[in-house]
């Protein structure tokens, strides 16, 4: 994940991804891993933070978020 307060060009689909933009009040976390709900909010408000997540198969069974 990489945040930019600004960007210049196109996007360009590839064979990983089809990126697109989005507004943050629609990133649909329910449609992704269980911690981006806990790190994204913050990266994107621009905090400084540590994260450690541990996962079981798709099931994230242990979280740990601290200030940086």
């Amino acid at each position: 994940m990489y945040r930019a307060d600004g960007w210049e060009g196109e996007l360009v689909e590839t064979d990983e991804a089809k990126p697109f933009w989005m507004g943050t009040d629609q990133i649909p976390y329910e449609r992704m891993w269980a911690d981006d709900a806990y790190w994204m909010p913050k990266l994107l408000a621009g905090e400084k933070f540590r994260g450690w997540f541990e996962f079981d198969g798709e099931r994230m069974e242990w979280s740990k978020m601290e200030k940086a």
